[in-house]
Parts: structure tokens; sequence; C-alpha cells
């Protein structure tokens, strides 16, 4: 099987009016490669991009897909925790096939000219 490798980008944003603090995200996917960037700080308006990589299996291809939910997380001036999930599913193509090739030799009491 060809190693087809998937993306992750996860784009948090500070959608609030505080400053969150110990920005980070995080996702169960096994396989999935260490998430690059963070922690970090975010003023009200900002956002960090946060990537990943996860190499496809051969169950996600008999699956027919790969499901991941990633978890932003960061907390309030309080030190109050706050977090936001958001799912994303990337559909792979199947493609069954088989093939089968028949051949037969005469045994030589069986060939022609003898």
């Amino acid at each position: 099987m060809q190693q087809d490798v998937i993306t992750y980008t996860f784009d948090v944003s500070n959608t609030g009016n505080v400053t969150l603090t110990d920005v980070t995200v995080s996702d169960p996917l096994s396989g999935l490669s260490a998430i690059i960037s963070g922690p970090v700080t975010l003023a009200p308006g900002e956002n960090q991009v946060f990537t990943a990589t996860y190499t496809i299996t051969q169950s996600d291809m008999d699956a027919g897909q790969v499901d991941n939910t990633a978890t932003a997380t960061g907390n309030d001036p309080d030190d109050v925790e706050v977090s936001d999930t958001d799912s994303e599913t990337i559909t792979v193509v199947k493609d069954a096939s088989i093939e089968i090739v028949k051949s037969a030799t005469l045994p030589p009491t069986m060939q022609q000219g003898m």
C-alpha cells in the first residue's frame, strides 16, 4: 500500500475578550505526529496555527475514512480552562480489484508430434 499522509491544520482563535494563556491543541488519534506549535498566549482576536501529520493505515482504507476530533484549550486570566472541539472526516477512495491468470501445460504424452 502506498503511504499516504494527511496533514492536519488546527487554526485556533481567541474569540473572547480576555487573553488566553497556555493555549494548546490535543488530538487522541493514534499514530498522529506531535502537534507542532504551542503552548502559546493569544490576545483577543489573535489566532495560532498548529499542525500534525497522520499516515493512513490499511484499517483506514478498509473503513473508507479517517475520523478525527481535536480539542483546543487555554486558560483565562483567572486560570479557568476554556476549550472547544472540532472534527474532520477524511474519505479515502477504495479501489477493490482482483486478477487471476490461468495457464496449463500438457503432459509430454499429450503433446502433438509425439
